[in-house]
């Protein structure tokens, strides 16, 4: 099964062009295996056609999966994800591709095993040309894009395209605090709510309050702490993933973890797409994209 992620190249746009980095981009993530990164399929670099395929997750995105109040999260579940998303970053960062530069809860997919796996990343010179769609969105949606930019990257006219590995382990904090209290990025409380615009302004003036807010989970003191350091405002003062992998390993006792007992009963509620439907998009695809031109 496979997953279809439309793009957002502009209409003016023909046909990306398949440059030597390019396609060495492409090279390395299809040659990328670990069981924590969604395998790459291919893409179609051609209009009306722009998109990414990739290995299809039953259980849809992160993001999801924490805003369904059916899908039931305890602690061990969330151990799990968080050691999940640590070995996958480790990996990454020590492979050919070295950094993410988008890592989020939307662009982390759960399988029919309950196995996270980290997915769109790289492929730099196709997300510049998607970024640029950006300023179509309405206020709330461009800033909450920018919400899980570490502040230094925020204040760069241009941010490296790849982004930076400094900046995932920041990004990996705003993730870790999304699951730890289920209620979207910088959580602070009912009656502390920002817009998105406040949020993002204060992060790049380094005045947001980052004290956590009370979580009533079962030790969770090394989490907090984590996730503090991840928000440090120098870069240097964080921890690589190499060091939170070691760290995660020894309270997150994910080996014995049953995923088949934790598996929620209605997730089919949070899935975007059936199978069914992108089989057949997948082939109606294929079959445009198979006709010869004259």
């Amino acid at each position: 099964m496979v997953a279809i992620k439309k793009l957002a190249i502009p209409k003016s746009v023909k046909k990306i062009k398949s440059s030597r980095s390019l396609l060495k981009e492409l090279k390395d993530v299809t040659e990328l295996q670990h069981e924590n990164i969604n395998p790459f399929i291919g893409a179609c670099l051609e209009a009306p056609y722009f998109c990414l395929v990739t290995e299809y997750c039953g259980n849809g995105s992160l993001e999801n999966l924490l805003s369904d109040e059916e899908f039931r999260c305890h602690m061990a579940l969330k151990n799990s994800f968080l050691n999940d998303l640590v070995n996958g970053m480790t990996f990454l960062h020590e492979s050919p591709i070295q950094s993410h530069g988008r890592l989020k809860t939307s662009n982390c997919v759960v399988d029919d095993q309950l196995v996270l796996k980290i997915t769109d990343f790289s492929l730099a010179e196709i997300r510049s040309m998607e970024d640029s769609s950006l300023l179509n969105l309405d206020e709330h949606s461009f800033f909450l894009k920018q919400l899980g930019i570490a502040p230094e990257l925020l204040r760069m006219e241009i941010r490296p395209p790849k982004g930076t590995q400094s900046g995932d382990v920041y990004s990996f904090g705003i993730i870790l605090h999304e699951v730890l209290y289920r209620h979207g990025i910088f959580y602070r409380g009912e009656d502390e709510y920002s817009s998105t615009k406040e949020i993002a302004a204060n992060v790049y003036k380094i005045i947001l309050n980052t004290s956590p807010f009370g979580v009533e989970n079962e030790n969770v003191e090394t989490l907090i702490e984590l996730m503090m350091n991840s928000w440090a405002e120098k870069p240097q003062d964080r921890l690589t993933f190499k060091e939170i992998q070691s760290l995660v390993a020894q309270f997150s006792d994910v080996k014995n973890i049953d995923h088949r007992l934790l598996k929620p009963i209605n997730i089919t509620n949070i899935v975007n797409k059936t199978i069914e439907s992108e089989i057949q998009e997948l082939a109606e695809k294929i079959s445009l994209i198979s006709e010869p031109h004259e």
